[in-house]
């Protein structure tokens, strides 16, 4: 990701210029007037402390990389840049009457997965660069149901690991976390697709 500026004053000036660097963008580089100038890193902020000329052009790249990140229960989430990657699941969505809370004009609703969600990823945390494929499309009109950019991994399917009901609500019903025991019982490796978080309803992250 590229960000850039221009300012004009009716002459030099000194002061600082303070940009922000997220803790995602490692290897940060900036230039001014096409000339490489270092980036040093401190509480998140890289200052450049100049006298500024008309005209001056600031160039601040922050790259995106892929990364693995591990959570808890044996899980990692998949990251690129500042975003979270999950497995979008297509919706199956019935109406719910809820008596004192909704009526069949304006029900509740209730989402069940209508595609494969149980899988886990085979990706090595050591080689998420070369593990993970980043795809990038032309910008959509509705980037939050059509996201230009998706995640290519590598997972296998783990067959005994299922929606279980809520014992208190039979109607309800949860994704577990998945036991080590039934990690060892798992499908080939194929690539699925994984795309930013927000642009999911139904996940798996």
């Amino acid at each position: 990701e590229r960000r850039q500026g221009t300012g004009n004053t009716p002459e030099p000036v000194e002061f600082p210029l303070s940009l922000r660097i997220p803790a995602w963008a490692r290897g940060a580089r900036g230039e001014i007037n096409g000339k490489y100038t270092e980036v040093s890193v401190q509480k998140g902020f890289a200052t450049l402390r100049r006298t500024f000329r008309p005209a001056d052009k600031v160039v601040l790249t922050l790259p995106m990389r892929a990364a693995v990140t591990e959570w808890p229960q044996n899980g990692i989430g998949v990251e690129h840049g500042p975003l979270v990657y999950a497995l979008a699941i297509r919706e199956q969505w019935t109406p719910v009457v809820e008596p004192r809370y909704t009526t069949p004009d304006y029900p509740s609703w209730n989402a069940m997965p209508a595609s494969a969600w149980n899988f886990g990823l085979a990706v090595d945390a050591g080689r998420a660069e070369q593990d993970l494929k980043f795809n990038r499309g032309p910008m959509t009109t509705d980037p939050w149901v059509n996201p230009p950019v998706s995640l290519t991994v590598p997972a296998r399917t783990i067959a005994e690991w299922k929606l279980q009901q809520n014992p208190d609500d039979p109607a309800q019903q949860f994704t577990p976390a998945l036991p080590e025991a039934v990690a060892a019982k798992v499908g080939p490796v194929e690539q699925i697709d994984l795309i930013p978080y927000g642009s999911t309803h139904l996940r798996v992250t």
